[in-house]
């Protein structure tokens, strides 16, 4: 059965490489798991398996759900392998406070043009320079330059 004139596995094989080169986009790995099932789904109806228009959504959610339950965290702990790692270039940095909340020790950092979200036991005013210490997530922690 064909659909427009285009035949299911090449469908099927055109929205898991249109999923793929979606997640090139993203950061979730979604679309990455959404294209395998659309291949997969495609290679089965290639190989003759004739699973109509029904068996074809369920096998697509069915091996969808079976590739992201089954790879997303092998995969991700393959690319995630150490937060310790990221940023580590800016460890010993030297950066200007453009804030500073004395009661939360913490406020805003320009480094390189970039303001970051900083916090630091020491005190700290506005202009000031403050040396980077590391990196948490996308907060800076600093110590006071000087």
């Amino acid at each position: 059965m064909e659909l427009w004139g285009i035949h299911p596995h090449t469908l099927w094989f055109s929205i898991g490489f249109f999923m793929l080169a979606a997640e090139l986009l993203s950061t979730g790995f979604v679309f990455f798991f959404l294209g395998i099932g659309a291949l997969l789904t495609g290679i089965l109806i290639y190989l003759g398996i004739d699973l109509g228009v029904s068996g074809q959504i369920i096998s697509f959610v069915f091996l969808s759900l079976g590739s992201l339950i089954a790879l997303r965290k092998p995969l991700q702990k393959r690319f995630n392998k150490s937060k310790d790692g990221d940023y580590k270039e800016l460890d010993g940095q030297i950066g200007i406070v453009t804030q500073w909340n004395y009661q939360t020790h913490s406020g805003t950092v320009k480094y390189r043009g970039t303001l970051w979200q900083a916090t630091s036991l020491d005190y700290l005013e506005e202009n000031c320079p403050v040396e980077i210490e590391s990196v948490d997530g996308i907060t800076l922690k600093v110590n006071a330059k000087g």
